[in-house]
C-alpha cells in the first residue's frame, strides 16, 4: 500500500484494509473511501473470488468514441491553429455543419481539450481572436500627468 500512488487503487486497498478490522462497519468503510456500500460489497466479492490482483484490476481501459476519428481530430487541430473558434459552442456548430451529424457540447469540449484547446496559448489565443473579430482591441492607456503637469 505504501508504494501505491493515490487514486482508485489506493482507495480499494484502504477499503480492504479497513474491512479486515472487526471494529469497522460497512458504513465506516464507505464513508472513509467515499464510495457506496454496494461498491464496497462488490470489491470484497471480487477479493474473495480473485484475490488482491482482481481487486486492483479494473478490467477495462476506457472507451474510445467512434465519432472521434482522424478526420474530426484533424479538423479540430486545424481550427485551433487558425483560432477559428472563440467558444466550444462555435466549434460544435462548425463540426455539426462540416460532418453533417450532431455532437454533444460535452463531447466537443472534451475533444477540444484533447486537441490542445487548454494548451499554452489556447485560451489567450481565443480571446485575441475575439477581440480582433469584433474590432474592439483595447486602446493603450494614456498616462496621467503627475502633480507638476508633466506626462
Amino acid at each position: 500500500m505504501k508504494t501505491e500512488a493515490t487514486g482508485w487503487r489506493t482507495q480499494r486497498l484502504v477499503a480492504l484494509r479497513l474491512g479486515f478490522d472487526p471494529c469497522k462497519s460497512d458504513d465506516d468503510i464507505s464513508e472513509a473511501v467515499g464510495k457506496s456500500k454496494a461498491t464496497i460489497y462488490r470489491w470484497f466479492a471480487t477479493y474473495r473470488e480473485g484475490g488482491l490482483e482482481a481487486v486492483l484490476n479494473r478490467g477495462y481501459k476506457g472507451t474510445k468514441s467512434v465519432n472521434y476519428n482522424e478526420d474530426v481530430q484533424a479538423f479540430l487541430k486545424k481550427g485551433l491553429a487558425a483560432s477559428r473558434w472563440n467558444t466550444a459552442v462555435q466549434a460544435q456548430q462548425q463540426l455539426e455543419s462540416h460532418f453533417g451529424r450532431r455532437f454533444s457540447y460535452k463531447t466537443v469540449w472534451r475533444w477540444l481539450k484533447k486537441s490542445g484547446w487548454g494548451a499554452a496559448g489556447g485560451p489567450v489565443r481565443q480571446r485575441v481572436g475575439l477581440v480582433t473579430s469584433l474590432g474592439t482591441a483595447p486602446r493603450p492607456r494614456e498616462e496621467e500627468p503627475d502633480q507638476s503637469g508633466k506626462v
